[in-house]
């Protein structure tokens, strides 16, 4: 994926305190994929062996995906809150 950054944001602790950590917010302006890994119009994540981080020092490698149907009534992302 290609990236522009649209923010950086300097992390607080639950104290307020400013940590020496940040998070960078992107918005993706391109997409390189090689044509092999579409299928359908979709991109085909266990074809690429698509590596996924799941914390610490620990990864994974996608080799089975399933689609699961969102429930209704669920609300927005922000818990009814806006965004």
């Amino acid at each position: 994926m290609e990236c522009r950054v649209t923010q950086v944001i300097r992390l607080r602790d639950l104290g307020g305190d400013t940590l020496e950590r940040v998070l960078v917010l992107g918005q993706v302006v391109g997409m390189h994929v090689d044509e092999r890994f579409v299928k359908n119009g979709r991109l085909d994540a266990v074809a690429m062996q698509t590596i996924a981080r799941c914390g610490y020092d620990e990864y994974t490698v996608v080799e089975r995906v399933f689609s699961m149907t969102r429930p209704s009534g669920g609300g927005d992302a922000f818990g009814g809150r806006g965004g």
